[in-house]
């Protein structure tokens, strides 16, 4: 790719002279603009030092330039000549103080902002993909993304404070958008609905405990409610996870499931499908496997990919964080931290950049292995890499628990409702079964003959079978009403 040539606004002088009008009187589009724009665009050198001026102020000061301001920077430029001086002092005394001239430059804001942004971030795009050109031939291939990303972040619009006493506006916003319920009704109930829009869910478990099969419970239970979720997995081929998900959704054991395929497929086929019909002909749920190492802005291409494919994507898991790599690479940084980019990362740029809920596996350290509680600090690489999620939750699973189907769900960090506590979960692995308990407690320290008694538990297993079909049907009910 050759040097190029910088393009100029084609629109005629007109049109410039509103885009730095535009620039002066609108905050909010000279701070979305001002890291794209440049003077080159403009057609003469009065044109180019208004813009570099104006661009110097707001850079300096936060706001743009006053006629004033303009003025002491002209006395002070050196190497003016004195025509242009007298040829900008009038351009800036149409602009300031001929009130009804600008108003008329002012008329048509919204066209000349439209075209001017969408002809910046163009022109910011093409420098960055020379530069990613430059960067590939010099052989610095891990700059080359985040030039690219860089180039279209700068070009994103700036969200304006809001004003704290507008109660009318308070009255008809959302807390938290796009609200979307979790299979279970228990938790719901304790992190304020379910995951909205632009928030991410670290879910910490040890190694065996059943990570991978919560995952596709999630998304099972999204898929159930009318919504698209992602299933991302850097571990499992997606075709595996695809028949582990039959047994979730058929209640089957997996055995049993292939003895039909192998029996006779058209009766496995038709089996599926009959259990596909009774799930929300909107929604879908796509299994996707990444290779170890994968960044977020691998998500996010493929995220943006499905999306052009015309898929609503409402939500995205993640099994799990610990495969992943940050954005930046790993240089000189210690292990936590870049575990923390990386959940930083699944929050800023994959749910709020674009607009979907996130879960996210992350590994237990050793010691999760036999507690029965998990906290912050069973987690792997540091509890410091779960501070930047909305809620953390834990999953432990020991084995003194395996066999009589029982586990724990502990919510350890939870910016939508009360945390540091702690609710039994009854699981059966073979049809792929969990379910989490409305009980909560705090402590977990128990010997082994305070076990509860099998018939105990085998009841409440029973119940939260017959409890499930409702449960969905309340849950698909409340998305509704949230819509």
């Amino acid at each position: 790719m050759s040097e190029r040539e910088i393009q100029k606004f084609d629109y005629g002088e007109n049109f410039q002279k509103k885009v730095i009008v535009n620039l002066l009187f609108d905050d909010d589009f000279l701070s979305n603009n001002y890291k794209i724009i440049e003077p080159e665009y403009f057609d003469t050198y009065k044109y180019h030092w208004t813009i570099s001026k104006i661009l110097e102020h707001y850079d300096q000061y936060a706001s743009p330039p006053t006629y004033d301001s303009l003025i002491i920077y002209l006395k002070n430029d050196k190497t003016l000549e004195e025509p242009m001086k007298e040829s900008l002092v009038a351009f800036f005394a149409t602009v300031f103080l001929d009130k009804k001239n600008r108003k008329e430059w002012l008329k048509d804001f919204e066209h000349v902002q439209k075209h001017t942004h969408k002809f910046c971030w163009e022109q910011n795009m093409i420098n960055a993909l020379h530069e990613a050109s430059r960067l590939a031939k010099s052989g610095e291939y891990e700059n080359i993304l985040s030039v690219i990303e860089k180039a279209n972040n700068d070009g994103n619009e700036v969200k304006r404070a809001i004003d704290y006493d507008n109660v009318e506006e308070r009255a008809n916003e959302e807390f938290r958008e796009g609200l979307m319920p979790l299979p279970w009704s228990a938790l719901n109930k304790r992190i304020g609905g379910g995951i909205g829009k632009g928030e991410f869910i670290a879910l910490v478990g040890g190694m065996g405990s059943g990570k991978s099969l919560i995952a596709s419970n999630m998304g099972v239970g999204a898929r159930k409610m009318g919504q698209t979720a992602v299933l991302y997995s850097l571990e499992l081929s997606a075709n595996y996870i695809r028949h582990r998900t039959d047994v979730i959704l058929t209640r089957t054991p997996a055995e049993e499931l292939e003895k039909m395929k192998k029996r006779d497929k058209e009766e496995y086929s038709k089996y599926i499908r009959k259990h596909l019909k009774e799930l929300d002909p909107n929604g879908k749920l796509l299994i996707q496997y990444m290779p170890t190492g994968s960044t977020v802005n691998d998500l996010k291409a493929d995220v943006k990919w499905l999306k052009a494919q015309g898929h609503d994507i409402g939500l995205v898991i993640i099994d799990y964080l610990d495969k992943m790599s940050p954005i930046e690479g790993k240089r000189g940084k210690q292990g936590w931290e870049v575990f923390e980019d990386i959940t930083t990362e699944c929050r800023d740029f994959l749910c709020r950049e674009m607009g979907v809920a996130g879960i996210g596996m992350v590994q237990g350290n050793t010691t999760s292995l036999d507690e029965k509680q998990i906290t912050a600090s069973s987690t792997s690489g540091g509890a410091r890499r779960l501070h930047p999620a909305d809620i953390v939750l834990g999953y432990a699973r020991p084995p003194s628990q395996k066999n009589s189907g029982r586990a724990n769900l502990t919510i350890i960090k939870n910016r939508f409702g009360k945390d540091a506590l702690t609710m039994p979960v009854v699981t059966d692995y073979n049809v792929g079964f969990i379910d989490v308990m409305d009980e909560e407690y705090y402590h977990t320290e128990e010997s082994e003959d305070q076990t509860e008694d099998k018939e105990d538990m085998k009841k409440k297993l029973y119940d939260s079978f017959q409890k499930m079909e409702t449960r969905d049907e309340m849950s698909k009910v409340n998305l509704e009403k949230q819509q």
